[in-house]
């Protein structure tokens, strides 16, 4: 049989993964029992001085009247930029609709990072490298693509559930000189769940791969 080269990098890999899965899932945990502890406390708080209690902050960007800053002489090269963005948070009310989903969101968000890294821990923890394919593997591999496309499809909806919700408040801050020349249509939402959703249809093409492999090894079994 032939030796195996750097057996070190298996067990190694295995190590890291489970480290990275407990912290993250310990930070993961830290997040949402702050945000618990939040909700919890913004029914006794009436009002802060900062809102940290009784709102909550979604990304957002808008188009402002764009703005052109170029280099004065002398220069080699004239350089200009051209604003057209900004971003910002917006504050809601931790109780409104557009709290509560954002929230939602989230909590849904930090849930799928930590099945990502269990289904992680769980395929290297059953690998076996002298036979590495299994078809419990086959499913966990399907499964953290599928998670990956479907972090992007929630957030596409939380930011088409989102807007209508957001609606009023930029309504009223347009109405002031906090936001001036800014309208609701230059407003975009993110709440940031952008998922790598072509890394997931990748992952799902490697399951099949990997199924493929399953039956060759099988085939190979029954051949010796």
């Amino acid at each position: 049989m032939k030796k195996q080269k750097n057996p070190w990098v298996f067990p190694t890999v295995r190590i890291l993964v489970n480290i990275a899965y407990y912290f993250v899932s310990f930070i993961c945990l830290l997040v949402l029992g702050f945000g618990i502890f939040k909700v919890a406390a913004s029914r006794f708080v009436n009002e802060s001085p900062d809102h940290s209690f009784t709102s909550v902050g979604v990304p957002v960007e808008w188009t402002t009247p764009e703005r052109k800053v170029e280099t004065k002489a002398p220069v080699l090269t004239r350089v200009s930029l051209v604003q057209k963005k900004e971003k910002g948070t917006l504050h809601v009310p931790i109780w409104s609709a557009a709290g509560g989903v954002y929230l939602l969101s989230q909590a849904l968000g930090l849930g799928s990072a930590i099945a990502l890294l269990y289904l992680l821990r769980k395929i290297f923890k059953s690998l076996n490298i002298n036979s590495p394919f299994s078809p419990s593997n086959v499913r966990r591999i399907s499964a953290m693509g599928f998670l990956l496309i479907a972090q992007d499809l929630l957030g596409l909806g939380v930011e088409l559930v989102l807007r209508p919700l957001v609606k009023p408040y930029v309504t009223q801050l347009s109405a002031t000189n906090l936001l001036k020349d800014v309208t609701f249509n230059t407003f975009e939402i993110h709440p940031n769940l952008e998922g790598a959703w072509f890394l997931g249809l990748i992952l799902l093409a490697i399951a099949q791969v990997y199924r493929r492999g399953i039956e060759l090894q099988a085939e190979n079994e029954l051949t010796v």
